[in-house]
């Protein structure tokens, strides 16, 4: 690892680790390592499937405890979680995952979608820069999959509101209410830095695939206002797709058996099947994305990219870190 300046935003990105197994702990303790020799994280973000195989019932659900309060401990873990849910989430209590960001001081999911802005420090002058990380449940946005995950909750005798609502008129309200939300808020930002991040690959070449509707749906708005990267978990490999010069990342091998490849998608910068996460080291005139494989700390891929023309007029008097958030569906 490459231990970045003592300036910037740092953050750790990993999903699908919603199982308490030895894959997870090995990729706890190589981050704790990290923490320990190079990173002060602003935030470490799980990218839905937060538990297997059906989310939670309520928050005193006892998977709190197995997967995230006993796996991450607040003693070595004191940086916010910034969560997005994930299908599996969704065929269990997604509410009670949004609830207990009352009870955790760590856990962050204030609703099924939002955004949280972060001032970039620069020791070497007095102006400031900024990313605004945008968090979105893909749930909604690709029916393909959707479906697929429906068929499978009754197939299991899951019976949550989402699995329910599932295509339903409230679920097309839902979907087109967050895409609305999600062009306004990138359309709207001033930050320097755009970085978006949900659960659905939007392309991949393992199980799941290239989602041809995300890419109806996302690609032309991350085109339009120059997002810098999309982070993603759900196919269970590492891997990374780099598009019109913006890096699609899946970081879904955290805690269950690798996924494989389909070579359907050939252009790929990276193919892996070891258990890793993603670095995303943000300094004022750049920032760093790593993936990193958990058993030896070792690089897989890495890849700077520059800051793009954005001015930052606004935010400069405001706390380091800010929410939106979408609370009408709350």
């Amino acid at each position: 690892m490459v231990k970045p300046s003592s300036c910037g935003a740092d953050f750790f990105l990993f999903g699908d680790a919603g199982e308490a197994s030895s894959s997870l702990t090995t990729l706890r303790d190589a981050i704790q390592k990290d923490i320990e020799e190079n990173y002060q994280p602003e935030a470490i973000v799980l990218l839905g499937d937060n538990f297997y195989p059906n989310g939670v019932a309520s928050v005193e659900d006892s998977r709190f405890d197995k997967c995230f309060e006993n796996i991450f401990v607040q003693e070595d873990f004191k940086c916010n979680f910034q969560v997005v849910l994930g299908n599996h989430d969704h065929c269990g209590n997604i509410q009670a995952q949004i609830d207990y960001t009352q009870i955790s001081d760590r856990w962050d999911l204030p609703n099924l979608w939002y955004s949280k802005h972060y001032l970039i420090d620069n020791e070497e002058s007095s102006s400031a820069s900024s990313v605004l990380m945008v968090y979105i449940d893909t749930w909604y946005f690709d029916l393909e999959q959707t479906n697929d995950m429906l068929d499978y909750g009754k197939r299991m005798g899951y019976n949550s509101d989402s699995v329910k609502t599932a295509t339903s008129v409230k679920f097309h309200n839902i979907r087109a209410k967050q895409l609305e939300w999600l062009e306004n808020t990138l359309a709207t930002s001033k930050s320097d830095y755009l970085i978006v991040c949900g659960h659905y690959p939007v392309y991949s070449d393992s199980f799941h695939g290239t989602s041809d509707e995300l890419i109806n749906l996302l690609v032309p708005l991350f085109k339009k206002y120059q997002v810098d990267a999309y982070f993603n978990g759900h196919d269970h490999v590492l891997q990374v797709a780099e598009r019109e010069g913006i890096p699609y990342v899946t970081v879904g091998l955290s805690a269950v058996n690798a996924g494989n490849f389909s070579g359907d998608e050939p252009d790929m910068q990276l193919k892996s099947r070891e258990v890793g996460y993603a670095s995303l080291s943000i300094q004022p005139e750049y920032m760093d994305i790593n993936i990193v494989a958990a058993k030896d700390r070792k690089s897989l891929y890495s890849r700077r990219i520059l800051k793009k023309n954005r001015r930052l007029d606004r935010y400069l008097h405001t706390s380091r870190s800010n929410y939106s958030v979408d609370r009408s569906l709350m």
